[in-house]
């Protein structure tokens, strides 16, 4: 789906995406049963940003894994639900 969107419409989600969400406070994910995950092929400035954001909402470490930038979810189904399985038991 990603790879079919027009410009416009890419550029309004990237957009929403960049603004303050005043949901997401400090620590809002301590002690919720949740995690953060990326592919290993992302950049390193990606990987410090997500960290980052990960550490301040109180969410373990990120699960980087193997394939799909981002569709990581849907490229690598298999390693997401064994690690579904691991962090969130």
């Amino acid at each position: 789906m990603l790879d079919r969107i027009d410009a416009p419409n890419f550029m309004l989600e990237v957009q929403s995406s960049l603004l303050p969400d005043p949901l997401l406070a400090d620590g809002v994910f301590y002690g919720v049963p949740a995690l953060a995950v990326s592919g290993i092929e992302t950049s390193e400035s990606w990987k410090a940003g997500i960290e980052a954001q990960a550490a301040r909402l109180g969410l373990p470490p990120v699960v980087y894994l193997p394939s799909g930038d981002r569709l990581v979810v849907h490229r690598s189904a298999a390693e997401f639900v064994a690690c579904l399985g691991e962090y969130l038991s």
